[in-house]
């Protein structure tokens, strides 16, 4: 499947007539400002009214006429109604007005070689990069179908359980507890649906602005050299999904297997599609990559969502079979460095605490969430960590729908409780986790610094932050108001390869536990030991 869908009709059901721009600019600008349309719903009468002008004149700009500003700022308004939507499509849809209203590079004459040679590869570097998005999409509908089938059963357990009466489940665990857990996973599994849907909408975009591009290569290599095929060559069929099962094996460890995998999917596949949006940003085209990790990850998440290898089989097939990665050329990769930790969390309860010491020299652990929650493991996995000789720091999970303030009070009542005040002999300071899943409401920078300066207010330093680059893009529009603090960069590479930057703390490299005696997620501390003893409060 591919495309934006149709193209959004009059009233009376007449399709528009084609984009007709004088420029590849123009017509870049006329099909986004379409999709926009399309998107909303609303019709060309519906739009005139909040737009100002006729649905002629709509016609006319949308139909590759470049626009005068105030036409396209109020489309923006009247088509994205979420706020930050619609500052980011402002942004977009400005962005190519400026680009549209540029004259046109005059295009080398017929016959030109090098100028050809050079369309050329342009051409075929954007048309894998469209193969790409589409094994993408593919990649991101099947998500999406796996994880509508995981909310479906998780609701009908939590409806099973909220049955009134003094039960326990097979495995004896007491009926309340159980679906307490099994809100907290529907709530989980409802927040990846969410990002997986998002991010659908902007493979959508992409995809659209990449046809735009290739459209415009297309006519310069007619230009050059003659006519090229009207399409670009077909790529091989995608094989139909097969019928997900209609229940799920209801093994509990299972189920938190596979939203952990779930949220790996997420952040791997909004991973690459940054990268690919960079890369066309730069250069009009991209060099496709293939993901292993990311495929087998698939793989294993529909057969433990599914429980089957079907589906399993269907996925690795559709994620392509090539290979690749991150070209981080010679890069230190996380084997250098001297010092590791592990973080943990009420869903990594099986560590074997003697091993962990052994492997590795610091443990981050989670220990509040919002205004109420504590992490039911928070004082065994503590005193675990401490007795292994470990350098440890406690974590807080940061919910967009209360204060920072009041999470920020929750988390050092909860720490004290427990003994951790960030200032102790062998404690590293507090961090805030901040993630988009289970986020709600949109989160503000004015209650995440709230929490940030209660907690140094209350341990006299700054606390560390556990955020990627595209939350703070994304979710907090970019702000700097982070940047005086430590920073915790997770960033996935496949490779095992550190990012290209240096201003992070630690740099947690993998999702998942690599070392014998459990733990959660991995990673390291930029500097030595001495280092991250003296952070931790150890005075010679």
């Amino acid at each position: 499947m591919s495309g934006t869908g149709p193209e959004p009709r009059r009233r009376g059901g007449r399709s528009p007539a084609p984009v007709r721009a004088e420029t590849p600019q123009a017509e870049e600008l006329a099909t986004y400002l379409r999709s926009l349309v399309h998107r909303s719903g609303l019709t060309y009468a519906q739009l005139s009214g909040p737009v100002g002008y006729s649905t002629s004149q709509l016609g006319v700009y949308l139909g590759g006429k470049v626009p005068r500003e105030d036409f396209v700022v109020r489309l923006v308004r009247a088509t994205c109604p979420h706020p930050r939507d619609r500052a980011v499509c402002r942004e977009r849809a400005l962005a190519l007005l400026r680009a549209a209203r540029q004259p046109a590079p005059v295009a080398p004459g017929p016959g030109d070689p090098a100028a050809l040679v050079d369309v050329y590869e342009r051409l075929t570097r954007a048309l894998e990069a469209q193969a790409e998005l589409e094994r993408a999409r593919s990649r991101s509908q099947q998500l999406v179908l796996l994880l509508l089938h995981l909310v479906n059963h998780l609701k009908r357990q939590i409806d099973e359980l909220a049955v009134p009466g003094e039960r326990t489940t097979a495995d004896g665990v007491p009926a309340g507890t159980a679906l307490t857990r099994a809100e907290r996973r529907h709530a989980h599994a409802r927040d990846e649906l969410s990002l997986a849907r998002v991010r659908l909408d902007r493979i959508e975009r992409v995809a659209a602005r990449l046809r735009t591009r290739i459209s415009g290569l297309d006519r310069q290599v007619r230009a050059l050299h003659g006519a090229v095929p009207d399409r670009a060559p077909a790529h091989d069929a995608e094989a139909p999904a097969p019928a997900l099962p209609r229940t799920i094996d209801p093994d509990t460890d299972g189920i938190t297997a596979g939203l952990r995998r779930v949220h790996a999917v997420n952040q791997e596949e909004d991973r690459a599609l940054d990268r690919l949006e960079r890369t066309l940003a730069a250069d009009g085209s991209a060099r496709p990559r293939t993901n292993l990790r990311l495929r087998a990850a698939l793989a294993l998440l529909a057969v433990v969502v599914t429980g089957g290898a079907a589906v399993a089989g269907y996925l690795l097939a559709a994620a392509g079979s090539g290979s690749g990665g991150d070209d981080r050329g010679g890069r230190t990769s996380a084997a250098a460095f001297p010092v590791h930790g592990t973080d943990v969390s009420s869903y990594s309860r099986d560590n074997d605490w003697e091993a962990l010491g052994a492997a590795q020299q610091f443990a981050m652990i989670k220990a509040t969430e919002g205004t109420h929650f504590v992490s039911p493991a928070l004082r065994d996995q503590l005193v675990g960590a401490r007795s292994a000789g470990l350098i440890t720091g406690l974590y807080h999970f940061f919910r967009t729908d209360a204060g920072g303030a009041a999470q920020a009070r929750h988390f050092l009542r909860q720490a004290k409780a427990v003994g951790y005040t960030g200032t102790g002999r062998g404690e590293l300071p507090p961090v805030l986790d901040l993630e988009a899943a289970f986020a709600t409401p949109e989160p503000k920078v004015s209650e995440v610094l709230a929490f940030l300066r209660t907690v140094q207010d209350a341990t006299g330093e700054p606390p560390i932050v556990y955020v990627r680059d595209a939350y703070v893009r994304d979710q907090l529009h970019g702000t700097t108001a982070l940047a005086p603090y430590p920073r915790w960069l997770p960033d996935f590479d496949p490779e095992g390869t550190a990012p290209r930057r240096d201003d992070w703390l630690f740099w947690q490299y993998s999702a998942e536990r690599r070392v014998r005696g459990g733990g959660g997620g991995e990673s390291v501390f930029h500097g030595s030991l001495a280092e991250l003893r003296r952070r931790a409060h150890f005075r010679a």
